[in-house]
């Protein structure tokens, strides 16, 4: 009884598995859209596939993506996957409501196990674009039933020059060791950092005090009063194209350990959160008599003006950032007309 009960179990098991084999392998696996991670120079023409898996029996889609169309430009899409040929195809950019469409019909259908529906050729302005699908993306089969359980994958353009160092501004006492890092950088990206003390950029040679220089990580063992005022990038390359960095400046306080947010040796004010989104704190750290801060944008446009008056060491005022840009500025810090501090933030 032993074995026949086994053997009866094995039977069914065979049966079932004859049967998942007979059936479609689109309703074996979830149907799959995805957009993948991809880096670039600024102002240069951009590839982004269109990733698929599981396509069983695909007779139309449309597909939304939602963009910044401030940070790209549509140019077209090419290298259609040959299955389309037998359908209509259409694609176009609503630079008003920031998406891009793609839709494809025919009865006929198509079945597509893995691989490119098609690229999307873009040009990146600057910063970094995120290409999001929509929830009103659909995709139906032959039959005109809609798939359900989709997983799409959202996708990531950035430019190189737009990845920011931690931290952008450092004020640190002499024979400190200084850490600047690109967080985040992805493995296929190389990094080579530099420096420039004045005189223009120069590759770093990994030689005391400079240690990690083909890392995304620079660390600088016992600055001293020479290093007042360098600026260090990472030189960045994807392979196809390379790029610097935003700049992180280091200064060297006269006596005491300084602030990591402060660009002046006197540490007037202390700035976070930095990077900032909606808003940022200012922490004056002296008695300022007639305190005025400008907000400045790297082409020289002010963008922002707040006359204080009266600070007493301490104090903390928040400036929003609502109708700002994302970018680099400079805030600058005044008493009546007297710089006091420039303070880099950058605005995301």
């Amino acid at each position: 009884m032993k074995l026949l009960h086994q053997i009866t179990q094995i039977s069914k098991l065979a049966i079932l598995t004859i049967g998942l084999m007979a059936l479609p392998f689109g309703l074996l696996s979830q149907t799959a859209l995805k957009i993948g991670s991809y880096s670039g120079c600024s102002n240069s023409e951009i590839l982004i596939p269109v990733e698929i898996e599981n396509f069983s029996n695909i007779g139309a889609f449309t597909i939304y993506l939602a963009v910044d169309s401030n940070n790209m430009e549509l140019l077209g899409f090419e290298h259609l996957n040959e299955v389309l040929s037998d359908g209509n195809f259409y694609g176009s950019e609503n630079i008003e409501n920031q998406y891009i469409t793609l839709s494809w019909f025919s009865p006929a259908g198509i079945t597509l196990e893995n691989g490119v529906l098609c690229d999307i050729r873009v040009l990146l302005k600057d910063n970094s674009v995120e290409f999001n699908f929509e929830e009103s993306c659909e995709i139906a089969r032959t039959d005109l039933t809609i798939v359900d359980s989709v997983i799409y994958t959202n996708g990531r353009l950035i430019a190189l020059s737009s990845f920011i160092p931690d931290p952008i501004t450092q004020s640190l006492a002499e024979n400190s060791n200084a850490t600047i890092e690109l967080a985040g950088l992805p493995s296929e990206i190389t990094c080579q950092w530099q420096l420039n003390a004045g005189n223009g950029w120069i590759d770093l040679n990994e030689n005391p005090p400079y240690f990690g220089v083909n890392t995304s990580e620079l660390t600088i063992s016992g600055v001293n009063a020479s290093m007042n005022g360098n600026n260090y990038r990472g030189l960045l390359s994807n392979g196809e194209c390379i790029e610097g960095s935003v700049v992180s400046e280091l200064f060297i306080a006269t006596s005491g350990v300084g602030d990591h947010d402060q660009t002046g040796a006197e540490c007037y004010m202390r700035i976070n959160p930095n990077p900032a989104d909606d808003y940022f704190n200012c922490v004056f750290n002296q008695n300022i008599q007639n305190a005025k801060l400008i907000l400045i944008s790297m082409d020289g446009s002010v963008v922002l003006k707040n006359k204080i008056g009266s600070i007493i060491a301490g104090q903390s005022l928040s400036l929003k950032l609502e109708s700002i840009a994302s970018g680099l500025y400079v805030l600058k810090l005044f008493n009546n007309d007297q710089l006091l501090s420039n303070s880099k933030v950058m605005v995301q």
